[in-house]
């Protein structure tokens, strides 16, 4: 992994995750990078002949009757996205991208979620590291840790400090959309 941020500023990752996202779905990405000129990505997807998600699909897969959701990503885009995904599927959401913030209005209001929904590798603090502070404050709220790391991560030792479900990137709708629905209304 590289970055060009300086240290505890981002994790290097987000062209490793973007990379497995698009090999993930059987395509192909190409750089082309020149000093002084910039740096042009190509990104290549394989043409599906299903259709697109559209809101009718959204609306049978769940109805989010509003619960809200803590959301923590250092990624900033990852926090846009996965906030709109969620909105999308009838929940309210508060999106972090400052884990300090983050814990602060966890902190301040408790019992305004219903679920947090964070991301293991994150500077400063990891997701675990986070739940187990959200537990401490709150020891019934679900977490939900995502990760590109899932073989390094001790599972005993997450569902220990609080997490309630560990998934895999990438995400997608549909599996975000099960897993909170699981959580929240029936509490798995």
């Amino acid at each position: 992994f590289f970055t060009t941020k300086n240290a505890g500023k981002g994790t290097g990752m987000g062209l490793s995750v973007v990379h497995g996202i698009i090999e993930s779905h059987k395509g192909l990405i190409t750089v082309d990078s020149e000093k002084g000129r910039g740096t042009k990505f190509e990104v290549y997807l394989p043409r599906i002949k299903r259709k697109a998600l559209g809101d009718n699909d959204v609306a049978e897969m769940v109805d989010g009757s509003s619960q809200m959701i803590l959301l923590v990503d250092d990624e900033i885009s990852i926090v846009q996205v996965m906030t709109g995904i969620l909105r999308r599927l009838n929940y309210r959401v508060a999106g972090f991208s400052d884990v300090q913030k983050a814990l602060k209005t966890f902190r301040y209001a408790p019992y305004q979620f219903d679920l947090v929904i964070t991301d293991y590798a994150m500077p400063n603090m990891t997701g675990l590291d986070l739940a187990k502070k959200l537990a401490a404050i709150r020891s019934d709220i679900p977490i939900v840790l995502y990760t590109g790391f899932s073989g390094s991560i001790d599972t005993e030792q997450a569902y220990k400090s609080g997490i309630t479900k560990i998934i895999s990137k990438p995400i997608d709708i549909k599996k975000i959309s099960v897993v909170v629905d699981n959580i929240l209304r029936k509490g798995k």
